[in-house]
């Protein structure tokens, strides 16, 4: 088991509980993403390397989601601005990862100002009220959409998850459904939920990372000035989404630590 690649899998999979952060962007600072996207389209190239590969990340990703839903939801909670910090500055410590693979066009940082203003618009969308469980079919229908768009946000650079399932109203569900997995006595409640928004995601992974694959093989580098954009959109987003909760010197020094820490995780386990 790849320890290193473990412990990426469980802080990406803590970042995708975070309303605002990307997991897709994190794999991209972890060095990741197009690794990941290459064994899923590519799976049957080399079945044992891919298999382990994706298994061991997902382990960590898996870890991460279940065993701290319940501690992130008590962070967020309390110390919104220390914990979004440190996951800033690990966003950040990916940006020159990205760069590397850009070519120094000018078309190309057109490219990344696209990306950069379309995701920043997207930031103004509300959200919705908390989705009221029916109990019927409709339940299983609405999970399954929760699932497809948790593969958006897993898949797809800049765009969170959490956000998106807080606009259909299922974040809350979402949560409590991630901190009562561990519990045997509520395993089988939960599982009418689970299954239909695993259905979701994986299908909806599978979908969008061969999309994405093609783009890698045919667009490289165009792609990867798209995803800078975004990148650096969610440092501003996040940024901007932090700053009313800076109110004293206090506030200012431990969030500017918390990023620093972030920043140097990535650039560790780079």
């Amino acid at each position: 088991m790849n320890i290193n690649q473990l412990i990426k899998g469980i802080i990406i999979g803590i970042a995708k509980i975070i309303p605002g952060l990307s997991g897709a962007v994190l794999m991209i600072s972890f060095n990741l993403y197009d690794k990941a996207i290459d064994a899923i389209t590519n799976f049957f190239d080399n079945p044992k390397k891919n298999f382990l590969f994706l298994l061991n990340l997902g382990i960590g990703v898996v870890l991460g989601i279940v065993l701290f839903s319940k501690i992130i939801h008590y962070f967020i909670t309390n110390y919104y601005l220390y914990t979004t910090a440190l996951f800033l500055g690990l966003i950040i410590g990916g940006i020159p990862v990205i760069t590397k693979r850009i070519d120094k066009k000018i078309s190309n940082y057109w490219l990344a100002l696209i990306a950069f203003s379309l995701v920043f618009s997207l930031s103004f969308l509300g959200t919705n009220q908390d989705y009221v469980l029916k109990n019927t079919y409709v339940d299983l229908i609405v999970f399954f959409i929760a699932g497809f768009l948790e593969a958006v946000g897993t898949v797809l650079p800049g765009i969170s998850s959490t956000a998106l399932l807080m606009l259909m109203g299922v974040y809350n569900h979402y949560l409590v459904i991630l901190g009562g997995a561990l519990n045997l006595g509520s395993l089988l409640e939960t599982l009418r939920f689970v299954l239909p928004f695993l259905l979701g995601m994986l299908i909806g992974v599978i979908g969008l990372s061969i999309l994405i694959n093609y783009l890698f093989k045919s667009y490289k580098d165009q792609t990867f000035s798209l995803i800078l954009g975004i990148s650096v959109s969610s440092v501003f987003l996040l940024g901007k989404n932090l700053v009313p909760f800076v109110t004293t010197f206090k506030d200012l020094l431990i969030a500017g630590i918390m990023l620093l820490i972030g920043y140097l995780v990535t650039n560790k386990l780079e």
